[in-house]
C-alpha cells in the first residue's frame, strides 16, 4: 500500500484532513487528503500529489458550520470540514488569514469598522442625499418639471380638488398680489398661481384643511379654505404666498421628489433584507429632516420678501401659523415635517432692518 493511499485514511494519519479539491479549471470535485507540513501544505489525491508553500495559500473567513476553504494562488481551491483540530493546526501552520478574518478576530477592529460604517451611512443620508437632490433638480429641464407639476395637479384635482368658488374680483386681487410679490423677488413672474376648492368626503368634512403648497414646474396652489381662514386679508395671504414662492425659487418641490426617491433607494440598498418598517424608517426620518430645513429656508425667504414688499413679517408669524394651531404638536421635533412653531415665529418676527 502506497503512502498516498495511507494518507487518504484519517484514522491512520490523524494529522491529515479529508476534503474536496477543485483545480480551478473545471467544476469537477475530487477527494483529497490534506496534511499541514510546516512551510508547506501537502495534497494527496487519487494518483496525484502536490506540495504548496503556505505563502501561496489564503484561508477563508471562519463561519459557523461552513467548510474551511484554502484558496491557492493559481486559482485552485481545497474545501475542508471545519473542526477545532483543523482550525488549531491552521493557526500553528503560519497560513495567512484574510483581512476579514483578522478583523473578525479583533474586537477593536470590529468596533472601529462599525463606527466607520455608521459614519459613512450618516454622511450619505445627511449630506450626500441633499447634494444629490440639489444637483439632480438643477439638471432636470424646466419642461420636464412643468410636465411633472401638471400631472401632479391633475392627480390632485381628480382626488381632492374642485374649481375655486371665490368671486372673480377676489381671484383677480389675489392673483395680482401674487404677481407683485413674484416681481418684487426676481423682477419677473416667478410662478403660476392655481386657486382650488377642496372637495368634501362622505362625512361632509373637507378632505384636507386650509392649505397652500408648491409643485414642480413653478406652480403654487392656494385653497379657498386658506383664503377663508385668513378672512380674505391680502396682507395675511401675502405671507402664505411669499412662503410658497420661497419653495418655488429654491426648487424645493423637485428637490424633495428626488430626495425622497434617492432616500428610499438607498434604504432599500442598505437595509433591503430587514422588515419594511425598519428598512423605510431611516429614509422617512431623513426626509422629514430635509423637509424641516426646506420650510426654514422658505420662512427666511418669506421674511425678506415681505420686507422688500413693505409688509411686516411679524404678521406672518401671527397668521401663517394660526391655521396649524397655537400650540406645537406633541410629536418630537425629529418626527415633524415643519420646525416647531416657536422657532418659526422667532425667525419671522425679526426686524426687517436686521435681515
Amino acid at each position: 500500500m502506497s503512502a498516498d493511499t495511507l494518507l487518504l485514511h484519517d484514522d491512520i494519519l490523524p494529522e491529515s484532513f479529508i476534503g474536496t479539491y477543485y483545480d480551478g479549471q473545471s467544476s469537477l470535485a475530487r477527494p483529497v487528503s490534506t496534511v499541514l507540513m510546516g512551510a508547506h501544505v501537502a495534497l494527496f489525491g487519487e494518483g496525484w500529489t502536490r506540495r504548496v508553500p503556505v505563502n501561496e495559500i489564503r484561508v477563508s473567513e471562519p463561519l459557523e458550520r461552513a467548510p474551511v476553504v484554502l484558496r491557492i494562488s493559481d486559482g485552485s481551491v481545497c474545501e475542508l470540514p471545519a473542526s477545532p483540530l483543523l482550525l488549531g493546526r491552521l493557526r500553528q501552520s503560519g497560513l495567512k488569514p484574510t483581512v476579514f478574518s483578522v478583523w473578525q478576530g479583533d474586537m477593536r477592529l470590529v468596533l472601529l469598522t462599525l463606527a466607520f460604517l455608521a459614519a459613512m451611512i450618516a454622511v450619505l443620508y445627511l449630506y450626500a442625499l441633499p447634494l444629490v437632490a440639489q444637483v439632480g433638480a438643477a439638471a432636470v429641464p424646466p419642461q420636464v418639471k412643468a410636465r411633472i407639476g401638471k400631472a401632479t395637479l391633475a392627480a390632485l384635482d381628480a382626488r381632492w380638488f374642485a374649481p375655486t368658488r371665490l368671486p372673480t374680483a377676489q381671484q383677480q386681487a389675489i392673483a395680482q398680489r401674487f404677481d407683485e410679490l413674484s416681481a418684487a423677488s426676481t423682477g419677473k413672474p416667478l410662478a403660476r398661481l392655481e386657486l382650488r376648492a377642496v372637495r368634501q368626503g362622505p362625512d361632509g368634512a373637507p378632505l384636507i384643511g386650509p392649505n397652500a403648497f408648491a409643485l414642480p414646474g413653478r406652480t403654487v396652489v392656494l385653497t379657498d379654505a386658506m383664503v377663508a381662514e385668513l378672512r380674505g386679508d391680502l396682507d395675511a395671504l401675502s405671507g402664505v404666498l411669499a412662503h410658497e414662492l420661497g419653495h418655488v425659487l429654491m426648487d424645493h418641490p423637485m428637490q424633495s421628489l428626488i430626495h425622497a426617491s434617492a432616500g428610499t433607494g438607498l434604504s432599500a440598498l442598505l437595509l433591503g433584507d430587514l422588515p419594511g418598517l425598519v428598512a423605510t424608517a431611516p429614509a422617512l426620518l431623513v426626509q422629514l429632516r430635509y423637509g424641516r430645513a426646506a420650510e426654514q429656508e422658505a420662512d427666511t425667504f418669506a421674511h425678506d420678501l415681505l420686507c422688500i414688499y413693505g409688509l411686516q413679517p411679524s404678521r406672518l408669524a401671527d397668521v401663517l401659523l394660526a391655521p396649524k394651531g397655537a400650540s406645537d404638536s406633541a410629536l418630537p421635533t425629529f418626527l415633524r415635517s415643519h420646525p416647531p412653531n416657536a422657532e418659526r415665529a422667532a425667525l419671522l418676527r425679526r426686524d426687517c432692518a436686521l435681515g
